[in-house]
């Protein structure tokens, strides 16, 4: 399939999914769609946001009503496996909403070059500054104006070592 073609069927995937999940009035967005290969396998992925959480039950009938309205639409003439899911803890950072949006989270930075001697940049999120650049408070470091054109990769971060941490000492641990 061109890259043409592919974005063409996500944009069309997107339209019927953004329809249905206005219909459904529950609160659940689209965050993207992508369309990929997987082993011998194509995969069209749905990912779903919700201003709270996105529950397996939200998954589980979106899948239902959105692979009847694909199978309806006839929209992908090849075998594929539809997966919808959430974004996930750690999830990409992609529009200039979600660096708004998570504003004050811990996110992760992975460059194309590095700044300051880094090419990772963990710290927390201050949102947009001038010309899009993502502003980030670095710890040790100091605030940071990272320009968008050399970041790879953004996502949001968890430091899991700490919230085992936490578990442990609000009861939730084993104890030890």
């Amino acid at each position: 399939m061109t890259p043409t073609l592919k974005r063409e069927l996500v944009d069309k995937v997107e339209r019927l999914a953004a329809e249905l999940l206005a219909a459904r009035d529950d609160g659940l967005f689209l965050d993207r769609v992508e369309l990929g290969r997987e082993g011998a396998e194509d995969v069209l992925r749905v990912v779903l946001d919700h201003p709270d959480a996105v529950t397996l039950d939200h998954c589980e009938a979106v899948t239902r009503e959105l692979g009847a309205r694909l199978d309806e639409a006839d929209l992908i003439s090849q075998p594929y496996r539809l997966e919808v899911s959430s974004p996930g803890v750690e999830r990409p950072l992609t529009r200039d909403e979600h660096f708004e949006r998570f504003r004050g989270r811990q996110v992760s930075l992975h460059l194309y070059r590095p700044i300051d001697g880094l090419k990772t940049v963990t710290g927390r999120l201050e949102g947009l500054g001038a010309g899009g650049a993502v502003l980030v408070e670095i710890p040790a470091r100091g605030r940071k104006s990272i320009p968008r054109e050399l970041v790879a990769k953004a996502q949001l971060s968890v430091d899991w070592t700490r919230v085992g941490r936490e578990r442990r000492g609000n009861g939730g641990g084993d104890g030890q």
